[in-house]
């Protein structure tokens, strides 16, 4: 169905016809054919000997020139203005940028510096308006993305200017969101690092945070950028080598000199880049550990913290230290502190003491530059993280459980845990018994959490499916996606069938939610991606935008997905918009 503004497109398509037409029948609807008449009154001469009009007295030059077309100027002119002043009047409407054709505006990319080609592309591609079309239509061919990324690369390569470079390489990204134009993006975006501009290295390592599967030599051009001279270079390259899953070991050592740089963004993006080789970045612990003890900016020793827990038991010479954070007045320092001594194990086992203190919530928070710093979201935090930290301390040395519930009442703790803590002496079935009951508690974090743990322990009895059905209904539809994947999991039959139904609700948590239990039950896995590709096929525009933003977290942001929510985020529907911005920042 046409929208106003394709209404108004076809009434100036009529409006040329019939303007054609008017020029047409002014210039060449009254020809002669034979007929002799007088070219000033138009009086028939025919049978008349003299070149003389009878009626007003002109006197044809020649006798050839009785013979003449008659031309009705008005009718031409009227023509005129309609044929052509529909399309002015729509294009001051409108503006003259929807009337170029997608063609010419990808064509010009790479070969002008001017930026109305690049808004072009970006408003055609991000709305999903086609050329002369303002209603909705399918995206750019698949002929049109590879000229349109060969342009981009052109612009990224050849341009006059940084800024034209820069935004060369932004609209590469936008043509990745597209198609598959790896072969293209790549090499160009590799090349673009070693640009004697800061600007074009920084959007080039920029343009790949959220992708994935790069190639080797542009991780290893991203390597050499975190020795850049400019520190938002150096930022970009440690950032995407924290989330780069593909990283050489080879780069540990440049990053653990980055600990030392005097801007504290760098130091602390150095850290979280090590945080992602996990054990492997053990030669960083004490460098971690005095930057954890003694860097004047807070997120930086939180971030220090951090990363070793990652390091694991390796940081074990760390424990004074972190112990003595668990008391800290600054929460975000008991928060990491507990954090990173459950993954170092049995060699933390002397702070026991202090993480069920804190689970328990017996140790306050004092007071911060004399205000309260008594917030119930850090004593949650600071709780959660103490338990989990103590559950697997006491796992890691053998020791039973008091309250064998806690060791799957989180979503953190993996399923090579529960199973320890059954070897420890826990009764499966009192676990579940623990679980169900967190059911029926009023923060819905805590009901997720036993409804993962009840799929995470296995247990498929009768109380416990009938509880995990009545779950599938909960008023938080987080807990009810959580409740969906876990029957899922303990083989209930058609448990996915519904993920349509839950996806047209619009809540971002739920896909969310959906995409993160592949991640912690690769057994559903190929059951969800199943039941999420045939929701994006959907007619509902909301469904097709959670089902592309749980396959995200699922699969990775692929370029399908990824263009699925920049249509989402153009639609007309707020709600919608906001949904799809919050999946694609995630």
């Amino acid at each position: 169905m046409l929208t106003q503004s394709g209404l108004l497109l076809a009434l100036a398509g009529l409006a040329i016809v019939l303007g054609l037409l008017l020029v047409a029948r002014g210039m060449w609807g009254d020809r002669a054919n034979g007929r002799a008449r007088c070219r000033k009154c138009w009086y028939s001469l025919e049978g008349i000997a003299s070149l003389r009009c009878p009626e007003c007295g002109w006197t044809a030059p020649s006798s050839n020139s009785v013979f003449a077309s008659r031309r009705r100027w008005r009718l031409v002119l009227l023509g005129l203005l309609l044929g052509a002043g529909a399309p002015v009047a729509l294009a001051v409407k409108r503006g003259w940028r929807p009337e170029v054709p997608t063609h010419v505006a990808i064509l010009a990319v790479g070969w002008t510096d001017a930026k109305w080609p690049s808004r072009i592309i970006f408003d055609r591609v991000v709305s999903q308006a086609g050329c002369f079309v303002t209603y909705e239509s399918d995206a750019l061919s698949p002929s049109e993305i590879r000229s349109l990324a060969a342009q981009c690369a052109r612009r990224a390569q050849s341009g006059s200017t940084p800024s034209v470079r820069a935004d060369g390489l932004a609209l590469l990204e936008l043509a990745e969101t597209c198609g598959s134009v790896g072969d293209i993006s790549w090499p160009t975006r590799t090349g673009a690092i070693a640009d004697a501009d800061a600007s074009v290295r920084h959007a080039a390592i920029q343009g790949a945070l959220h992708t994935i599967d790069t190639p080797p030599a542009f991780v290893a051009a991203v390597g050499r950028a975190i020795d850049d001279r400019e520190t938002m270079v150096r930022h970009a390259a440690l950032e995407y080598l924290g989330r780069c899953t593909s990283a050489p070991e080879s780069l540990l050592p440049a990053i653990i000199a980055r600990l030392d740089d005097q801007q504290q963004i760098i130091r602390a993006a150095a850290s979280e880049a090590l945080r992602s080789f996990g054990p492997a970045a053990r030669g960083a612990a004490s460098r971690l550990a005095e930057i954890a003890a003694n860097d004047p900016v807070d997120y930086v020793r939180v971030g220090a913290m951090e990363s070793l827990g990652a390091v694991g038991p390796s940081a074990a010479f760390a424990v004074p230290m972190l112990r003595e954070n668990l008391r800290s007045p600054n929460w975000a320092y008991r928060h990491a502190a507990a954090q990173a001594l459950g993954t170092i194990g049995q060699e933390a086992r002397e702070t026991l003491p202090d993480l069920d203190l804190l689970a328990e919530r017996k140790i306050a928070l004092p007071p911060v530059d004399g205000r309260d710093n008594d917030s119930d979201v850090a004593y949650r935090l600071i709780a959660d993280a103490s338990r989990e930290s103590a559950i697997r301390i006491r796992l890691a040395c053998g020791e039973p459980l008091e309250n064998p519930g806690l060791a799957v009442a989180t979503v953190k703790l993996r399923r090579e845990e529960v199973e320890a803590a059954v070897r420890s002496g826990a009764d499966r079935s009192v676990m579940a018994q623990v679980l169900r009951g967190q059911l029926t508690q009023l923060q819905w974090y805590l009901r997720r959490d036993a409804v993962i743990g009840l799929a995470t322990l296995g247990s498929n009895d009768p109380d416990t499916i009938s509880a995990l059905r009545t779950a599938v209904g909960d008023s938080d539809l987080v807990v009810s996606a959580s409740a969906t994947i876990a029957l899922d999991v303990l083989g209930e039959a058609d448990a996915l069938s519904k993920i349509e139904v839950l996806l047209a609700s619009g809540d971002a948590r739920a896909a969310l939610q959906l995409g993160s239990a592949s991640r912690e039950f690769p057994e559903t896995r190929t059951r969800l991606v199943t039941h999420l590709k045939a929701a994006v096929a959907s007619r509902h525009p909301v469904t097709r935008a959670m089902a592309a933003g749980a396959l995200c977290r699922c699969e990775g942001p692929r370029a399908e997905w990824i263009a699925e929510l920049r249509r989402a985020m153009a639609s007309d529907d707020g709600t919608l918009r906001e949904a799809a911005f919050d999946l694609l920042r995630d």
